[in-house]
């Protein structure tokens, strides 16, 4: 097993909430929606809610294209 998965592996068994400032920032976006994804971690995003949808549709719509 690589080391990420393994990170990743041991990251989901502990069940965390992972608080992130920047969460206008597309990347950050982008990230919490991988870790939420693969069950990582609970992601909260910090922020105005209503820039992080618009930012977070956006980036699934690319990332479908």
């Amino acid at each position: 097993m690589g080391v990420l998965k393994d990170i990743r592996k041991r990251a989901a068994m502990q069940h965390k909430t992972i608080v992130l400032p920047e969460g206008c920032d597309d990347r950050v976006i982008e990230a919490a929606c991988i870790a939420t994804q693969e069950g990582v971690a609970k992601i909260i995003l910090l922020g105005n809610p209503e820039v992080i949808k618009k930012r977070q549709k956006r980036i699934i719509w690319i990332s479908a294209v």
